[in-house]
């Protein structure tokens, strides 16, 4: 089953918006970020994993919404933990068909 990856993402009264970067991996050597001055979820479609990175990412914004404290290293493998859940147990993929690039 497809599951659109959407534009915006809510986490408690924190919104933050969703868009493809294509520079990050170039610019700051990363795959993904969550920029909580920005309050956008930034993501390089070159990532071999971003579907993990994506789910990564709203995991840094409930840490940061809901003053969780979890360390980054556990936020990582979480995300890829349920990444797997998600594709192998749940069949669900992602569609990122919706989702704006934002070239830098």
């Amino acid at each position: 089953m497809k599951v659109k990856i959407p534009k915006k993402t809510r986490s408690g009264l924190l919104v933050y918006g969703v868009v493809l970067n294509h520079n990050l991996h170039w610019d700051d050597a990363l795959q993904g970020q969550c920029n909580h001055r920005t309050k956008e979820i930034e993501i390089d479609p070159h990532s071999p994993f971003i579907d993990e990175t994506f789910i990564h990412e709203k995991l840094e914004q409930i840490n940061e919404s809901y003053t969780m404290g979890m360390e980054h290293e556990t936020i990582g493998r979480l995300a890829f933990a349920l990444a797997e859940f998600l594709r192998h147990d749940l069949d669900i993929e992602f569609d990122w068909s919706d989702i704006p690039n934002h070239h830098i």
